[in-house]
């Protein structure tokens, strides 16, 4: 799954994850025609059809219009150590996602790629994750139109870990994708419904430790001026204190 992609129109050049970086190139949309009916090891719509495109690899595309909110995959495969990940080729990295910290899911050999595994990345995004192996189109998506997610929504790594230039077309393109993405609040504003459900803990924990830095700012200032309130400058007693 970690690959490049875009919106439609789109491009879908291939990266190993966490390898380096890769450039996206986007292309004209293209003719679905003798689609691979692949599904791997996954449960795939049969709108969904895996598409060579030209010089660019391959991606995920609708056959005909799908509604939105309809369940695109539901994944299989195999759970994944970081040390099992690390382990596969540099090909087969491509493929599984991060489900938790250290945990992947994913095909382990090229019989269990399918459709499933061509997902591509789009800033503008038309489909994620609900829950952690359910794919849903978060809009009704056009007959020949590809099938994207936004990486931010499963990826979590060290800043070196893992960096894409993008030019997805879309008005609101990053221009580089990293691991790091699922931090930008404008990326959570528009999916964190949709990111993978350890990273959506894991921006609630975020949000959870500023409000309690919240709260032991306003009590430690409470009780400054308490403390403050208490004391009382030389000469400004009132009259009988001794």
């Amino acid at each position: 799954m970690l690959q490049t992609g875009s919106v439609t129109p789109g491009g879908t050049y291939r990266m190993a994850a966490g390898k380096g970086t890769a450039q996206l190139v986007v292309v004209p949309q293209v003719q679905i025609s003798n689609p691979a009916e692949r599904r791997g090891s996954n449960w795939a719509h049969g709108a969904l059809v895996e598409q060579e495109v030209p010089g660019c690899g391959y991606g995920a595309f609708a056959r005909e219009p799908v509604r939105a909110g309809t369940t695109l995959i539901v994944y299989g495969g195999r759970v994944l150590t970081l040390e099992q990940f690390e382990a596969l080729s540099i090909d087969m990295q491509n493929y599984p996602y991060q489900v938790e910290e250290e945990l992947f899911l994913g095909p382990i050999n090229e019989s269990d790629i399918g459709v499933g595994e061509r997902l591509n990345h789009s800033c503008q995004p038309n489909a994620g994750f609900s829950g952690a192996i359910h794919i849903v189109a978060l809009r009704d998506i056009a007959a020949g139109e590809q099938v994207t997610i936004d990486y931010a929504s499963c990826v979590s790594a060290d800043h070196d870990a893992f960096a894409m230039e993008c030019s997805c077309g879309s008005s609101c393109c990053r221009g580089t994708v990293t691991a790091q993405d699922w931090k930008i609040p404008a990326v959570q504003a528009s999916l964190l419904p949709f990111f993978q459900p350890y990273l959506q803990r894991k921006v609630q924990g975020i949000e959870a430790g500023r409000v309690a830095q919240n709260l032991d700012r306003s009590s430690l200032q409470l009780v400054t001026t308490s403390a403050n309130s208490d004391l009382v400058a030389p000469g400004q007693r009132g009259v009988g204190a001794l």
